[in-house]
């Protein structure tokens, strides 16, 4: 049936059909045509036309280009007539120096919006410039950390510079896809989630929305407003901001009642205590009652707007993710990361915007029923009770919302008792029920994940990135002008370490820190330790941030450690090294740490000094101080290097800086056969394979297949597919038996039909620990109707129906 309700959407898309009064879809207007667009306390207004919107948030930069068709149908489909989305500035200008912005793949953000459009959707544009949305530094150019005495979103002249530049940049690329000029942006964002008493920042804000001449309305979500921009709300309930009028006072007072982030559920990471899709960690049947009762209660009180933050997940291409955010993004959206169906969510959700729907016209010819609810009596265990705060009508002429904040009970309105189950709600046309909240349907999904059969042939190729003696340190490379094109092979020789966001250019994640460490320092430290095998490497670094530490090579890999906090900044971290092989040596010891960073923080905060000494703290990386008792070992302070000569400092990897995951740079070095089952740390793995027939993308198709890389057997790192960098993988366990993460979409429109056609390119940094049980399976929706539901909750690989995979339990996902 959902292939045909898009089938249905496509060919809706492609034609002018009668205008829903109140429910107003960009189609319905001539193309091309310059609109007005206005509110006032009770709604926005298309040339003077009343409409509700029903919008679903969709962040292109975490789709390919092929995906976005297949996602934005689906919203038409299920009744939505607007798509949200950010800005992400750091995907079109990683460094200030990149002009004109990129505009290819997944950052081609102009498709995107024309898509939207030839989908008949209208469009929220979310400028900022800080997005926050756990993205890499909230979506700020890298270099960002660099400019003398900005300090971010505030009123410093070097913030306010950069701001103009960035938002009328983006108003002038896009300027004729704004409804004032025919296109389908009907609202536009400037800031984000403003907590500031900087009002002359909050004034500066509203004149930039002026400044752009744009000429449609602009939003400031969650915090302070300019008096040009409403006030909108983000959270997962919104109904005390409408009940207290926003956070300005103003909401249907002067301005509607808009909610920007009505929150689907929850991003998840590294350093949680349980894995994305939990193995199953909640009952979808139960999320989508909560969230239709709280949407209902938002349109009863008088809303005209709802945006799901987010309808569709998507993955973290990449580097683009934020700190310590696994690869996958908000994994129980109605839409999951890999474009299927999060079950009854999906359907339950579109069911009560298609009853809106019906009476959205008549909800809007009245006023906000806010403070003029209908307290009604009900009846409950035999018993009738008068009318109270807990149970009341909302009445829009014909349309009525059943409110039921109590126990389930039988409510008496206008003579006729309707049952309706606690905390829920009911939609009324006349007498007519046109949709309870509570009432979802009682039979989920189940996500499985099925192996292809595919025997992957791998070979390998040693990263030369780990010295293994003094002479075979890297030489120090030409002066090159920083942030002005890649940053990848550099390497520079210092007295101190260097931060490590700003030497790489964040052009990688990886950042390789090596010093020869002289036999005396080497013992000292070991002495000084409580044995040999736990000598304690404490490092002034950042969070979000894994380290991995060899001696003499790749071979031997001392130490590794982590810092997994959800944040930004400078944190120390300490753990053990073991040195045992090199206790009573003579020789020097080459010491590599190989930093690798987790992603950056999204809270926004940067506040640069004067000089680059009194730069920020956020947006680092790497080691991140250059003072005495930066780097100790052992209670030995090497800041200045194991030798007192200093450190070698190399950005990102050999094989990034050839690009091996692509046909030209792979061809560019030596790979050979695996034979064993493990590998060193620092190896890139490639095999081709042949990608199942139903896992492509066809257009005016639904996709209800996906093809995922199981990561079981390998360590952390990297994964890229006929050349495209999906993101960063981690077999990592959160909590005691599953992985954080274990199945890694690969998008449709990447694939190559034929045999052998696609190429698998994965850097371990960590090492292969089974070659053998890295494999690719199909994920597809299968019904559950025959499995009791509380059996879905702790289903074992002897459940009948459900594939068995090689980890402990099969891994399905309630949906």
């Amino acid at each position: 049936a959902s292939g045909v309700l898009v089938v249905l959407a496509l060919a809706l898309a492609a034609c002018v059909c009668a205008k829903t009064p109140g429910y107003l879809y960009y189609s319905d207007f001539p193309k091309g045509q310059p609109m007005a667009v206005t509110y006032d306390n009770r709604s926005i207004s298309v040339n003077g036309e009343r409409t509700l919107f029903a919008s679903v948030g969709i962040h292109y930069i975490r789709f390919t280009p092929g995906q976005w068709d297949d996602v934005i149908l689906k919203a038409k489909a299920d009744g939505y007539n607007m798509v949200q989305t950010y800005v992400f500035f750091n995907a079109h200008q990683p460094k200030s120096s990149v002009w004109p912005w990129i505009m290819e793949g997944p950052a081609d953000l102009r498709t995107f919006i024309q898509k939207v459009a030839d989908a008949g959707l209208w469009l929220t544009l979310r400028i900022g410039p800080y997005v926050c949305a756990e993205y890499s530094w909230g979506g700020y150019p890298y270099d960002i950390g660099q400019v003398p005495n900005l300090v971010s979103r505030s009123s410093s002249p070097a913030w306010e510079k950069w701001m103009s530049t960035a938002l009328l940049n983006a108003t002038t690329l896009f300027r004729d896809q704004f409804a004032d000029r025919g296109g389908n942006i009907v609202l536009a964002q400037v800031e984000n989630e403003l907590h500031t008493s900087d009002q002359d920042y909050i004034n500066y804000c509203g004149d930039l929305t002026v400044e752009s001449g744009v000429k449609v309305p602009w939003l400031m979500c969650n915090g302070n407003s300019a008096r040009q921009t409403i006030n909108s709300c983000n959270s997962g309930d919104c109904t005390s901001f409408i009940e207290n009028h926003g956070q300005n006072g103003k909401v249907l007072l002067d301005q509607p009642a808009l909610w920007t982030e009505d929150w689907m559920g929850w991003f998840a990471g590294w350093g949680d205590g349980s894995p994305a899709g939990g193995w199953p960690s909640y009952n979808a049947t139960g999320q989508s009652r909560g969230k239709a009762a709280g949407l209902m209660r938002w349109f009863a009180r008088g809303a005209c707007h709802a945006n799901f933050y987010n309808w569709a997940g998507g993955n973290q291409f990449a580097r683009f993710a934020g700190s310590s955010m696994v690869n996958l993004y908000y994994w129980d959206a109605p839409l999951t990361s890999d474009n299927l169906d999060n079950g009854p969510q999906r359907r339950h959700l579109a069911r009560l915007y298609q009853a809106l729907q019906q009476v959205a016209s008549e909800i809007l010819a009245h006023p906000a029923q806010l403070g003029h609810e209908v307290q009604l009596p009900y009846y409950q265990g035999g018993k009738r009770y008068p009318g109270d705060k807990n149970h009341k009508a909302w009445e829009y002429g014909q349309a009525v919302f059943l409110e039921n904040d109590g126990n389930d009970c039988k409510i008496l309105y206008k003579g006729v008792n309707y049952t309706i189950p606690g905390n829920s709600l009911t939609l009324l046309l006349g007498t007519k029920e046109l949709f309870n909240s509570a009432t979802v349907d009682p039979y989920p999904s189940v996500r499985k994940w099925t192996s292809t059969g595919q025997t992957l042939s791998w070979e390998s190729w040693a990263d030369p990135s780990v010295p293994a003696s003094p002479a075979a340190i890297p030489s120090p490379t030409p002066a090159r002008t920083p942030w002005i094109g890649s940053a990848l092979g550099a390497v520079i020789h210092s007295a101190t370490p260097l931060e490590a966001v700003n030497f790489t250019e964040y052009d990688s994640e990886l950042c390789v820190y090596i010093t020869t460490v002289a036999p005396d320092v080497l013992q000292r430290a070991i002495s000084g330790s409580p044995s040999a095998s736990k000598v304690q490497l404490t490092l002034q670094s950042a969070v979000a941030q894994a380290w991995t530490v060899y001696a003499d090579g790749v071979q031997n890999i001392v130490g590794t450690g982590w810092q997994l906090a959800h944040a930004d900044g400078s944190s120390a971290i300490s753990f053990n090294l073991d040195l045992s092989k090199f206790a009573g040596t003579s020789s020097p010891v080459v010491l590599t740490m190989i930093s690798s960073s987790l992603g950056i923080g999204n809270g926004g905060g940067v506040k640069n000094g004067p000089t680059p000494s009194t730069f920020s703290s956020t947006g680092v990386k790497g080691i991140t101080s250059s003072a005495a008792k930066a780097v100790v070992l052992g209670g030995v302070d090497i800041t200045h290097g194991g030798n007192g000569a200093g450190w070698a400092q190399v950005a990102g990897s050999v094989g990034e800086t050839l690009q091996v995951y692509t046909p030209a740079g792979g061809s560019k070095v030596a790979w050979a056969p695996l034979t064993g089952q493990t590998t060193p740390s620092m190896t890139w793995l490639r095999t081709h394979f042949t990608a199942p027939s139903e896992v492509f993308i066809v257009p005016g198709k639904e996709v209800n297949a996906s093809l995922n890389v199981d990561v079981t057997g390998l360590g952390r790192g990297r994964i890229y597919v006929n050349g495209f960098d999906l993101g960063r993988y981690w077999t990592k366990l959160c909590g005691n038996t599953y992985m954080c993460q274990r199945y890694y979409s690969i998008p449709g429109d990447l694939l190559l039909a034929g045999p052998n056609a696609n190429t698998l390119v994965i850097l371990d940094e960590l090492g292969a620990t089974q070659a053998s049980a890295v494999s690719l399976a199909v994920g597809a929706n299968v019904p559950a109707s025959s499995l009791p539901e509380e059996r879905l909750l702790e289903a074992s690989p002897s459940d009948e129906g459900l594939v068995e995979l090689p980890q402990a339990h099969a891994h399905i996902e309630l949906l």
